[in-house]
């Protein structure tokens, strides 16, 4: 599919979303998740094992002609679809922990309904909380008919399959043969089966070494529910680097997105719509086009070619924008 006929349809989906008011729905529930819960942190911290290898990928077998293979990808890479919701709903999780559980604690298993129920009207549910990015038309058939809500809980609840799987290991089901096990789930450490046996998650101590951190506007303002998870992941491979290089614009060469974090081309485009929407700031390397290409070498001043990235670095005035008239915009 052409890039036009995509964010064709990603934009009528976005303008469908405001329409029926599902993403300030959403907005407005995370904001009260936020501002009602016992913490109201302003940065989420993940550690970096979420996003980044220990040890890099052997670059001479690995590039954007032949991307990491999903398994030895770090998890944020590993959970990247092209549907679903299974990126966002992790992130949102580790949102939701760390606004009800104290700093070096371990959090509770969840307790918030997986859909709306009648008798707690009050209180969101996961559908309520990412439903958004997965809004899809109803089917109806000649048998039976299943409404935009009902292929929303369908979605959660593979996101939660996926997570909970053998080769990702970011949830478990605390009663796995059970009937109604995705209600009863509880979170594990962010770097999933690369930590080997399953170790509960615990909200992280700001004084944690090998720690990235995410604005927390980015789910109270809605951007974690209208951004893809290329651009979501390539949020969480830039905050990493700043975190680790002192939080100017860095450079994120191919061998470091490739080999640490396992994003290819389709993960590096994304930047081009999170510089439009205000998220991230674009140092332009003199030798490079806006599109990345190299230029034309000057023979009085030849470049080196081999080199020369750009410099990226999250801009945190952008969070504070509401995200969906941000994004409509951009695209």
């Amino acid at each position: 599919m052409a890039a036009e006929d995509r964010d064709r349809k990603r934009l009528a989906r976005l303008r469908s979303m405001d329409e029926t008011g599902t993403h300030k729905e959403a907005c407005q529930a995370l904001r009260q998740i936020h501002e009602a819960g016992e913490f109201s942190p302003d940065q989420i911290l993940i550690r970096s094992g979420f996003a980044r290898l220990s040890q890099p990928l052997d670059t001479e077998v690995y590039s954007d002609r032949r991307v990491p293979e999903r398994p030895v990808r770090p998890p944020a890479t590993r959970l990247l679809r092209s549907r679903g919701c299974t990126l966002q709903f992790f992130l949102t999780a580790l949102f939701e922990a760390q606004c009800r559980t104290r700093p070096g604690r371990v959090a509770a298993d969840n307790t918030r309904p997986l859909k709306p129920q009648p008798q707690a009207a009050d209180q969101a549910s996961w559908v309520d909380l990412v439903g958004p990015d997965a809004d899809t038309p109803p089917i109806v058939s000649r048998h039976r008919s299943i409404t935009a809500r009902e292929r929303r809980v369908r979605q959660v609840r593979q996101a939660l399959l996926t997570l909970a799987a053998d080769d990702v290991q970011l949830v478990e089901f605390i009663k796995p043969d059970a009937l109604r096990r995705y209600h009863g789930f509880r979170l594990l450490h962010e770097a999933g089966r690369a930590i080997g046996d399953q170790v509960r998650y615990a909200v992280p101590m700001p004084t944690e070494q090998n720690l990235f951190s995410l604005d927390a506007r980015l789910f109270t303002n809605g951007w974690v529910n209208v951004l893809k998870d290329t651009e979501l992941a390539f949020l969480c491979m830039v905050a990493d680097l700043q975190a680790r290089d002192g939080y100017g614009p860095v450079p994120i060469p191919g061998e470091i997105r490739i080999g640490y974090y396992g994003l290819g081309t389709d993960g590096y485009q994304a930047h081009h719509l999170l510089q439009r929407t205000g998220l991230l700031q674009i140092k332009r390397s003199e030798v490079r086009r806006p599109d990345g290409t190299f230029k034309a070498p000057d023979r009085k001043a030849p470049y080196d070619l081999s080199g020369a990235p750009n410099g990226f670095c999250l801009v945190s005035d952008g969070f504070s924008q509401s995200a969906l008239p941000a994004i409509i915009r951009a695209l």
